[in-house]
């Protein structure tokens, strides 16, 4: 099976696949999303740092399995390096869909509104009254979401099902776990079409780090928002309760640009399965 590491000669250890089966994926995820739940449940209690500890929850049992398992962690969390030009690319795609998701929320949000006392929770979670507050909340729910979720979506989950199956599927479904992993209803569209434009992009730059940059901007962005008290400095931003269609036609034309230069950035590196046959032809 091409998919599968060249056993060493002269060595008994068992053949291992170069990424997790989905089998065994899947029960990680699983194990995984139940004790962020019933964990975060319990840290909730300890205010802004249990943000950060929540977080961690979603990539402790993946490294657990990881080294119990004896793959190598940096690949099969897809942590491989990419260029400053494509750091860059993946701010201005960030920016971006931060504009157009948040119009799209708007229109969902006037069908299907957040009931009042979720908003009214999230809302004091995310108020920052101290330099502590600030250091939790941004390390929680800005750089721990992005490097802990990233690299357990895009990187541990999507890799396995990319490995076994069509790419396709395997960002889609990456993306649907990914939105349902949010426990909330109200965003799951969002969430979803977020989690697709990820996928694909980890994919094609066979790396999480740009989806963790767009991940991180996107979070801090939104907590930028929340703390915001003066709306009159948004005026040019907005039109009545909408995004302004200067700034959509503008995110929108930056989105299908930055796409094209990532696009053309990452050619030749976005397939594992090269990388896993000529790492068994070797």
């Amino acid at each position: 099976m091409p998919d599968f590491d060249k056993k060493p000669e002269g060595n008994d250890v068992e053949e291992r696949p170069y990424y997790p089966p989905p089998n065994e994926t899947v029960l990680v995820l699983a194990a995984t999303l139940a004790l962020a739940l019933i964990g975060g449940a319990f840290l909730i209690n300890l205010g802004k740092v249990g943000a950060v500890l929540i977080e961690s929850l979603f990539i402790l049992p993946p490294l657990l399995y990881l080294k119990y398992r004896g793959y190598p962690i940096a690949r099969c969390l897809r942590w491989n390096k990419i260029s400053q030009q494509q750091v860059f690319i993946a701010v201005l795609i960030g920016l971006s869909l931060i504009v157009l998701l948040d119009e799209f929320d708007r229109i969902i949000t006037f069908f299907f509104p957040l009931p009042a006392e979720a908003v009214t929770a999230l809302d004091e979670f995310l108020q920052m009254e101290s330099w502590t507050d600030y250091l939790f909340v941004w390390v929680g729910a800005v750089f721990a979401a992005a490097i802990c979720e990233e690299s357990l979506f895009r990187g541990f989950v999507q890799l396995s099902l990319e490995a076994y199956g069509s790419i396709t599927k395997a960002i889609l479904l990456g993306a649907l776990l990914f939105a349902i992993a949010h426990f909330n209803p109200w965003w799951m569209v969002q969430i979803l079409i977020l989690g697709v434009f990820l996928g694909y992009l980890s994919w094609r730059a066979n790396s999480v780090l740009p989806t963790m940059v767009i991940h991180a901007l996107y979070n801090g962005v939104a907590l930028l928002l929340t703390n915001t008290q003066d709306e009159s400095e948004w005026s040019w931003y907005t039109s009545g309760d909408h995004v302004s269609l200067s700034v959509l036609i503008a995110a929108a034309a930056l989105l299908f640009i930055s796409m094209k230069i990532f696009h053309r950035q990452t050619e030749g590196t976005f397939s594992i399965k090269k990388d896993v046959n000529e790492t068994a032809a070797s």
